[in-house]
């Protein structure tokens, strides 16, 4: 990466930080170019590139006349977006915001294995069955385990067999990017995880959508303590 770029993503990190945690709120209008150049102390290409980067966010427009209107953050679907909405620029945690990610997180899983119960298939299973063999090999290094939850998460969504729900779940596998620091703690203990994941995909085997249902809100219930309850062991792992 050039100096230009990482000059450029500065300047985007930081005004997509304050757009998305209000300092700048919907509707008003981003200093000009020049001002902005001024303020970071880059030329003017530098900030016209961060500008692009948060019109790609779906946080400002340009407006003929006007200028770069600030738009709602809460009407991006940016993972970083979410990112800067829980955690600021000295890594220290919104447990508001965490708090609504973990129950809307909740309810969408609640309604993906209920479905998945219902509608799989026996190719679904086998999809299933080979990512918790792999979720298996990989107990030793949570991260990597982590990222393979996300996959199998993929699967039980094509598995209910619905777009949108493939799609969130898509959507939730990059913000677990985003975030993997903090949402590490709910998959550190891979051994006990491994099983709870191994008794979810047994009640889709056996079609039993209740069990599957009781089972990952259970499970959402005890993410949620651990979660918000020892928020200060996440924040220090936050890049800054």
């Amino acid at each position: 990466m050039n100096a230009a770029a990482r000059k450029s993503d500065h300047v985007a990190d930081d005004l997509l930080r304050q757009i998305a945690r209000g300092e700048l709120p919907p509707g008003s209008v981003l200093p000009t170019e020049a001002e902005l150049a001024l303020q970071y102390g880059v030329n003017r290409s530098v900030v016209r590139e961060a500008n692009n980067r948060l019109e790609v966010h779906g946080l400002v427009k340009p407006v003929k006349r006007k200028g770069t209107v600030v738009l709602d953050p809460a009407g991006s679907l940016s993972p970083a977006v979410l990112r800067a909405m829980l955690v600021d620029a000295e890594g220290r945690i919104d447990l508001a915001v965490l708090a609504d990610f973990v129950e809307i997180r909740a309810e969408l899983d609640v309604m993906m294995y209920g479905l998945a119960a219902t509608r799989r298939t026996d190719a679904d299973l086998a999809a299933l069955d080979a990512e918790l063999a792999h979720m298996a090999t990989l107990t030793e290094d949570p991260v990597a385990y982590g990222h393979a939850v996300t996959a199998l998460a993929l699967a039980v969504a094509k598995a209910a067999h619905n777009r949108l729900l493939a799609t969130l779940a898509r959507w939730h596998g990059a913000v677990y990017q985003e975030l993997e620091p903090l949402l590490r703690p709910s998959r550190q203990q891979t051994g006990p995880h491994l099983q709870g994941c191994r008794m979810l995909v047994e009640a889709i085997r056996a079609k039993q959508p209740h069990i599957a249902r009781t089972l990952v809100r259970g499970f959402h219930e005890w993410v949620r303590s651990v979660l918000l309850a020892s928020p200060t062991a996440a924040q220090g792992d936050m890049p800054r």
